[in-house]
């Protein structure tokens, strides 16, 4: 008894640690990966415990569901999330958790998942996108339709299938510019390559919940430095978007923002937006130091104008990002090189990194 009431509360320890280190500066991708395997040994514990244990060992519903061989049962009952930090984030680590052992089943239980009408599809849509699962056959059926919803369409988008392009022309079309799908449907076209104006966008999904950080890093990334501009001084002039307009900044990895961003961090509201918006250009040491320095030229003086994690904007420059960073820095990164590879899909950095590797 004493051995399984240790392996359940360090599983929601350890679950809840997870979510919080996924948005810690501080945290690169080796410490991310050391705890998601501690995370993975824990949950092997309870799987024995489960086995071994007559009666049943006592869990909590997504404990019983991540240790047992079943796909759907009990995924609709997970009613306790709200236990968590952020509990959309806490479903979709379960996910990667549930299925990071059965890669070569993923689409087929995925499919599953999105047949079954007691199951929160919009998430199962968001899992799709994160695990990087090809547009199959089975799933063109559920894309069909007025009822589509937003994980869905945003799911298209972030697969890199450019011959799904017309699919979303066709949402273009049909949705009424006032639908909170158009401007991801708008979002999902550009993603496959449809050209379309970036501030424009970033404007309709701040109306939204659409812009997400990952939308606003894909929308930064490429635009001109004139079109950031028009994007940094819509979200700065809009109320509630000043965290937004931070990270605007920050996915800019323009250097000519650090004097300002430096300025936010002394502020208690903006503070924590401007830290990690001052690592994201600069880096950890170099951010620490301007803070602690307050030399602006000391961590300018013969840099280019552009910066992401200390490194060059080029791709030898952004491997060492990508193997050395926190998640943020490498969903920079990432939406580099989506945007860079036309037909890739997109890479999501907050996954499991399970001893499969991935996110490595």
């Amino acid at each position: 008894m004493l051995l399984q009431d240790s392996a359940t509360e360090q599983a929601e320890l350890l679950l809840s640690q997870r979510l919080t280190l996924v948005h810690d500066r501080y945290t690169g991708l080796g410490l991310l990966m050391q705890h998601d395997h501690r995370l993975l040994d824990c949950l092997q514990v309870l799987i024995e415990l489960k086995r071994q244990k007559t009666p049943p060992v006592s869990m909590l519903p997504w404990m019983n569901w991540l240790t047992e061989a079943g796909i759907t049962s009990g995924l609709s009952h997970i009613d306790e999330l709200s236990r968590f930090s952020t509990p959309d984030q806490a479903l979709q680590l379960m996910l990667d958790i549930k299925f990071s052992q059965q890669t070569d089943k993923l689409q087929h239980f995925t499919e599953l998942l999105l047949s079954n009408s007691a199951v929160n599809c919009s998430a199962v849509w968001h899992f799709a996108a994160r695990q990087q699962l090809p547009v199959s056959k089975a799933v063109l059926p559920l894309l069909q339709g007025d009822n589509i919803c937003t994980a869905a369409i945003f799911y298209i988008g972030c697969s890199g299938d450019r011959s799904k392009l017309p699919l979303v022309q066709q949402w273009l079309s049909t949705l009424n510019p006032d639908d909170n799908r158009f401007g991801i449907a708008q979002l999902s076209a550009y993603m496959l390559g449809q050209q379309t104006d970036v501030a424009e966008l970033v404007a309709r999904l701040s109306q939204t919940s659409g812009l997400t950080d990952v939308a606003l890093m894909l929308l930064m990334v490429n635009a001109p430095e004139a079109v950031q501009m028009r994007i940094i001084n819509y979200l700065s002039a809009v109320g509630g978007q000043t965290e937004m307009a931070i990270r605007a900044m920050a996915f800019s990895g323009q250097l000519k923002f650090v004097p300002l961003l430096l300025e936010l961090s002394q502020q208690q509201d903006s503070a924590q937006a401007a830290l990690d918006a001052l690592t994201l250009i600069l880096g950890i040491l170099d951010a620490d130091m301007l803070v602690s320095a307050a030399d602006v030229a000391a961590v300018l003086t013969g840099k280019n104008k552009r910066r992401l994690a200390g490194c060059d904007i080029e791709e030898t420059q952004l491997q060492v990002v990508w193997r050395q960073g926190n998640a943020l820095q490498r969903q920079v990164v990432a939406c580099h090189r989506f945007l860079a590879n036309p037909g890739s899909a997109l890479v999501f950095t907050d996954r499991l990194i399970d001893r499969a590797g991935y996110g490595s």
